[in-house]
C-alpha cells in the first residue's frame, strides 16, 4: 500500500520509491515478495509459496496502536486500529481475496494478547509476540488455495467498518462478487457480506447494526 519516503509511509499513488519495511520483518521474505509497477512504484505483494485453502500464513506481531484510522491502518477491534509495521501493509484489496485477516481485539486496557486466543492447531508454529502483542492471524482464504506468483490480497471490508479513504474497486471479481466501492462493511447489506470472510469485530458490529433496523 505504501512505499518509503524519508522514513514515513506515504500514499503510493503519489510517489515512486522503495518500500519502507524489509520483508525480513516477521520472516515474511519466506512467504512473499514485493511487486512493482514499471517505474518502481511498489504497489503490492505476491506469494512465494503454494498453500492450501485455509492454511496458516503468518501472524500479525509487528504493529502499534493507531490513535485514529488512516488509509494505511487496519481495524483490529470495534473501536481500535493498528499500524502494520511489516510488509503486510502492502497487501492490497480484492473482493475475491487470497488471504483472510482474523484480528484479535485488545483488552479493556488496550493490550493485545501475548498468546493465541484459541488452541494452537497441530503442526502450526506458535507466534512470537511483538512489543504490542499479537494483533491477529493471516490465513489463506477458506475457499481457495494460493500459488507461487499469485497476488496476495484481502477483502478490506472484512476488517474495516468505515474506511476513511473509500475507493472504486478494480478487482474484476465479477458481477455479484465485486462490491464496486470499498468503503467499509457498514455500507454493505447482510446479504452482500454473507459471501465473504469477516473478522469477529465486524460480525459484532453487523449484529448491532441489524438489531437497530
Amino acid at each position: 500500500m505504501a512505499p518509503y519516503l524519508e522514513g514515513e509511509l506515504i500514499d503510493p499513488s503519489t510517489q515512486k520509491t522503495e518500500p519502507v519495511y524489509p520483508l525480513s520483518i516477521e520472516g515474511l521474505d519466506k512467504l512473499f515478495e514485493y511487486r512493482s509497477h514499471e517505474g518502481g512504484l511498489s504497489n503490492g505483494v505476491v506469494s512465494q509459496v503454494d498453500l492450501p485453502a485455509g492454511a496458516h500464513f503468518c501472524y500479525i506481531t509487528q504493529h502499534k496502536p493507531a490513535a485514529k484510522p488512516d488509509w494505511s491502518t487496519v481495524q483490529a477491534g470495534k473501536h481500535t486500529h493498528i499500524d502494520l509495521q511489516s510488509g503486510l501493509v502492502y497487501t492490497n484489496h480484492s473482493c475475491r481475496p487470497s488471504l483472510e485477516f482474523q484480528m484479535f481485539s485488545p483488552d479493556a486496557n488496550g493490550k493485545y494478547p501475548q498468546t493465541l486466543p484459541y488452541e494452537l492447531p497441530e503442526g502450526q508454529p506458535a507466534p512470537v509476540p511483538g512489543k504490542h502483542g499479537i494483533a491477529g492471524e493471516v490465513r489463506v482464504a477458506h475457499d481457495r488455495a494460493i500459488k507461487k506468483g499469485e497476488d496476495l490480497t484481502f477483502f478490506y471490508p472484512s476488517t474495516e467498518w468505515k474506511s476513511v479513504k473509500p475507493f472504486d474497486c478494480l478487482c474484476n471479481a465479477g458481477e455479484g462478487i465485486c462490491v464496486k466501492n470499498a468503503a467499509g462493511s457498514s455500507y454493505l447489506s447482510k446479504e452482500q457480506l454473507s459471501r465473504y470472510f469477516l473478522a469477529d469485530h465486524i460480525k459484532e458490529l453487523l449484529k448491532e447494526r441489524d438489531a437497530q433496523q
